[in-house]
């Protein structure tokens, strides 16, 4: 059992080091983990939902929550500005505006 676990080990060296090359790279996952801890505890309510589309729309509406969480920005503001601004892009039919709405973008900059 144990060869099998080095083998794997010397497979995904180059994976393993990369923390070492990058030292902006967590050697854990645990903030990863801790970001969708609440997520799969509410898997149980997503279940009883009455159609796909609540399910959906839950899920889009907690990762739009999550990615101002991991991004520092206040919780109600982010969610409020991104569901303001993307009506007004109801008519675009390239999907590149998205990239001015997420929070490393300098549009919403200010949040920080």
């Amino acid at each position: 059992m144990v060869y099998y676990g080095l083998q794997y080990c010397l497979k995904q060296e180059l994976y393993l080091r990369i923390f070492l090359y990058n030292g902006n790279v967590p050697k854990d996952n645990n903030r990863s983990e801790q970001a969708i801890c609440p997520f799969t505890i509410g898997r149980k309510n997503r279940s009883n939902m009455h159609s796909a589309n609540e399910a959906l729309a839950s899920t889009v509406i907690y990762s739009i929550v999550e990615t101002a969480n991991a991004n520092n920005l206040k919780v109600y503001d982010y969610p409020e500005y991104f569901f303001t601004e993307l009506p007004k892009h109801a008519d675009d039919n390239r999907r590149n505006f998205i990239k001015d709405l997420l929070p490393y973008a300098e549009a919403g900059s200010f949040f920080m």
